[in-house]
């Protein structure tokens, strides 16, 4: 929506367009104003309807008034009369042309306000995408903690295998000593047993 200050400034373009000798456009009007485009249009349509508005039926000469007072108005009636369906006509194209106007006005203010729309979507999606990405490289750390973690912790485990097979050998190498120990004791109580009788 334009505010009064956007107004009054694409009024004064407007003015500055005109002194400068160069037709009053909405184009003009945006470009030396900075304003949107239906500021721009509804300043250059006012700038332009004023001064339509100041165009007058022309005096007559004053060296001629005397002699053309009878004849002044006659001769505009006439002239007048020969270009009214001219000027008809080219007032129509002008309402046409107006009204295509406005239309390419209200769809050029639809088009940049789904711009607009659209330019705020993207930044939120970068936002979401950058934030996407510093989650994923943090996952990232984390699995590799983790895997120096697994890897760690299977060092350990092959570590306490090894110490469990060589435990189990000795047991089994102790078990072999005990084995002959008892059967060197009941061999030896045995022969206790023979000298005894």
């Amino acid at each position: 929506m334009a505010t009064t200050e956007q107004a009054a400034r694409a009024l004064a373009a407007a003015e500055a367009i005109a002194a400068e000798g160069k037709p009053v456009t909405m184009r003009a009007v945006k470009a030396r104003a900075a304003v949107a485009t239906d500021v721009a249009a509804a300043a250059a349509r006012e700038w332009n309807d004023e001064q339509a508005a100041l165009v007058a039926v022309p005096d007559a000469p004053s060296a001629w008034v005397s002699r053309l007072d009878a004849l002044w108005p006659l001769a505009y009636g006439e002239a007048r009369a020969t270009f009214s369906d001219e000027r008809a006509g080219l007032l129509t194209r002008v309402e046409r042309a107006e009204t295509e106007r406005d239309e390419v006005t209200a769809e050029l203010a639809a088009v940049e306000s789904e711009r607009d729309t659209l330019k705020t979507k993207a930044t939120h999606i970068e936002n979401q995408l950058a934030a996407a990405q510093e989650q994923t490289g943090t996952l990232a750390r984390d699995l590799a903690a983790s895997q120096a973690q697994t890897n760690k912790a299977n060092a350990i485990i092959a570590e306490l295998r090894n110490q469990l097979a060589a435990a189990q050998e000795q047991t089994i190498k102790a078990e072999s000593r005990a084995d002959k120990a008892n059967a060197s004791l009941d061999a030896a109580l045995k022969a206790i047993q023979t000298q005894n009788k």
